[in-house]
């Protein structure tokens, strides 16, 4: 005698669905922001690695470079400028650098829109201090020492 197959009800495949549903969303929402935290880490180290590499560039080669920062929204955007020489030899280490999730940018703890840094030759930086950056990832703002 042959056993009759039974189908899946319609109850079931949904029941399986959300339960799929609710595990992924309680899976991926915390790597989620794990992974802007880790990308916002990264870009801020690249940020310090850049702005020492414009102190070395204007002292090496005896030229000025200087750094915008600005804030649009939650992102702070880097621009270098320098000479033609000096952009086209490092021009993938000079390119404008996009932060996301930075809330504020300070220096010397006032807020401002707009910074910018001039790496003098022989003479090193025109004003030395500290820039702060407020995030939405850590509690204590990151301070960048600039001198």
């Amino acid at each position: 005698m042959k056993a009759k197959k039974r189908a899946f009800s319609l109850v079931e495949v949904i029941v399986s669905l959300m339960l799929i549903a609710i595990a992924a969303a309680v899976l991926i929402t915390p790597n989620k922001n794990a992974l802007s935290r880790k990308q916002f880490s990264t870009s801020m180290l690249q940020l310090a690695h850049s702005t020492c590499l414009a102190k070395q560039l204007a002292f090496n080669y005896d030229t000025t470079v200087t750094l915008h920062f600005d804030m649009e929204k939650d992102v702070l955007i880097c621009r270098f400028e320098c000479d033609d020489r000096l952009k086209e030899s490092f021009r993938p280490l000079l390119k404008e650098m996009r932060i996301k999730g930075v809330s504020a940018l300070y220096q010397s703890d006032e807020s401002a829109d707009h910074l910018t840094l001039h790496y003098v030759s022989k003479s090193g930086l025109q004003e030395s201090g500290f820039i702060k950056i407020g995030t939405k990832f850590f509690k204590k703002p990151i301070v960048l020492g600039v001198d």
